[in-house]
């Protein structure tokens, strides 16, 4: 909601305890009948002393209107016994506190209290068992034969013209979503207060009634509004505030949010040429701790989720490859999430009107299996590609693995790049990698396939090469080379298997290149065999490579 929740329900149950009214209901409900489809749901309230504290609160918020409307509603009205002159004034005092601060559709004591207690068009329980009904503020409550909200119906309800009218003896208490619930917990105020930073309410002009056009532009007599958020909807790809859905979340606690956020922000350090780069520093570290704490019900089934649990930001095994760019990388699923050291261990479960919040005690979200990831260039997309130097290599070519050839299944996509020189001089490519973390330590790997992987009859011949790595400083300029990728290293490939050759180990990139369309961190490979030492069967002066991979470097 766009404005700070309350908890109306303790603010009312507080009022209710001092208040001096404890007459029963017994002493005060006169079970005049009201003939059937006669007056409307407005008289059929007035008629009856006991409801004239639920009367007064739809008078003040201005509900007395739609209840003499033409629109049909189902009314469920507490009695005064326990809807009390205090509760009743605390109600009409946080409608008039917020009135002139949101609309009214925000406003908590017409969500939480008036819409609460009233269903649009008619409903009978007369032959329910047991069924759930949607309410104007969208929450789905509980109804019997003889309850609603598991509190009991006084009397027998009351056909009008415009709907049919119920009497309890009890409020149904206000049931928050795990949205709002962070809004009401003060140990959430961190997380809820950066989600709430991008709440807006969109215009539907298809749902809006249009009016007159003036100075070229339509006015609308009644315009209609829709609730959005880009966090919940975009980015943790979890509507919270969706009555019809299920969801669990992991919240990072306020003590959490403040340890955390310091040292994620040393991973979004963008160099100063690069434009919106403090609203992306400010941003992805609060979105990456949020990643991955959200959890559809609908998708974790209860039966298997003590084995393992997949966040909205997870993908299932079979799309895993086109995202991760590896089947085996499963970022954002956890596996026995309730053990010790488990994202669900040490949690307390406190239940929602769609789902549940689990409060941590302890943060068990591992950087390394949600935010913190692998970047992988697969050599033959044109994508990876910088750059050949084409004064000395030919265009780089692309070699598709037959399904026959031996190293078939040791080659990732079944393809690799071909760099080949133009004349004596040596071939050189370079490929570049994005989504690079500042302040990560990197192991960097390039993958080399043999000749024979392109052609069965070629020899199986070695070939050498050096590694040359460019990334950029804080100023934007480029930098080449770091302590363990150096230009004068020469690396050897077997010539006969697949090889997986590391050319830099536990490499820190001093800036973020996270998603950026522009790659800035670039691994240049030059082919160093002689002509000589081609002619002589020594090397192969072509290489072959299949991917490079920069690989987090957990521990020391």
């Amino acid at each position: 909601m766009k404005y700070n929740k309350l908890l109306i329900a303790s603010s009312l149950l507080l009022a209710g305890m001092a208040s001096s009214c404890s007459d029963s209901w017994d002493d005060h409900y006169d079970s005049a009948s009201y003939p059937a489809g006669e007056g409307s749901l407005w008289e059929a309230l007035s008629d009856n002393d006991n409801l004239s504290n639920f009367r007064a609160v739809m008078t003040a918020t201005g509900f007395q209107a739609q209840l003499e409307s033409s629109q049909v509603y189902t009314v469920f009205a507490p009695v005064n016994s326990s809807f009390t002159d205090a509760r009743r004034d605390s109600v009409i005092a946080l409608y008039e506190a917020q009135k002139k601060l949101v609309k009214d559709k925000y406003n908590d004591a017409i969500v939480e209290f008036v819409q609460n207690h009233i269903k649009l068009y008619n409903y009978s329980v007369s032959a329910v068992s047991y069924d759930s009904l949607e309410m104007l503020n969208g929450k789905h409550i509980p109804v019997t034969a003889t309850t609603f909200a598991g509190h009991n119906f006084v009397g027998t309800q009351t056909h009008t013209k415009n709907g049919t009218l119920y009497v309890l003896d009890a409020m149904a208490v206000y049931e928050p979503n795990v949205y709002e619930f962070l809004s009401r917990d003060a140990d959430f105020d961190s997380v809820s207060h950066y989600i709430e930073e991008f709440s807006i309410d969109r215009f539907v002009a298809s749902k809006s009634v249009p009016g007159e056009i003036i100075d070229g532009r339509q006015h609308y007599l009644d315009s209609v509004t829709v609730f959005e958020n880009q966090i919940l909807y975009g980015w943790l790809d979890a509507d919270l505030n969706d009555e019809d859905s299920l969801y669990w979340m992991v919240p990072p606690t306020n003590e959490m949010w403040a340890e955390q956020i310091p040292v994620l922000e040393q991973y979004y350090q963008y160099d100063e040429t690069v434009q919106g780069r403090d609203s992306m520093m400010y941003n992805w570290p609060r979105l990456s701790l949020l990643w991955g704490t959200a959890f559809s019900q609908t998708v974790n089934a209860n039966f298997n989720i003590q084995d393992s649990v997949l966040s909205t930001n997870g993908v299932p095994f079979r799309w895993r490859k086109s995202y991760w760019g590896s089947y085996d990388l499963s970022y954002y699923q956890y596996y026995r999430p309730y053990d010790e050291g488990g994202v669900f261990d040490g949690t307390t479960e406190i239940p929602c009107s769609n789902g549940r919040i689990l409060k941590p005690s302890v943060w068990n979200f591992d950087p390394y299996q949600t935010y913190i990831r692998k970047s992988t260039a697969e050599c033959e997309n044109l994508s990876s590609l910088d750059s050949v130097k084409t004064q000395t290599t030919l265009t780089l070519s692309r070699v598709s693995v037959p399904v026959e050839n031996p190293f078939y299944k040791d080659i990732s996509n079944h393809a690799f790049a071909v760099v080949s020189p133009k004349g004596s001089v040596n071939a050189e490519a370079v490929f570049q990698l994005y989504n690079i973390l500042s302040n990560v330590k990197y192991d960097i790997d390039v993958i080399v396939v043999p000749p024979m992987a392109e052609d069965t009859t070629y020899k199986a011949l070695p070939t050498k090469f050096k590694a040359e790595l460019h990334y950029h400083n804080a100023k934007g300029s480029d930098v080449r080379t770091l302590t363990m990728v150096k230009p004068t290293t020469v690396w050897t490939t077997t010539g006969t298997q697949v090889d997986t050759i590391r050319v830099g180990s536990n490499v820190t990139i001093p800036t973020c290149s996270y998603r950026l369309s522009e790659a800035q961190v670039k691994l240049k490979l030059t082919v160093t065999p002689t002509a000589n030492e081609e002619n002589q069967g020594k090397f192969t002066r072509t290489l072959r490579v299949d991917k490079i991979v920069f690989t987090p470097h957990q521990g020391e």
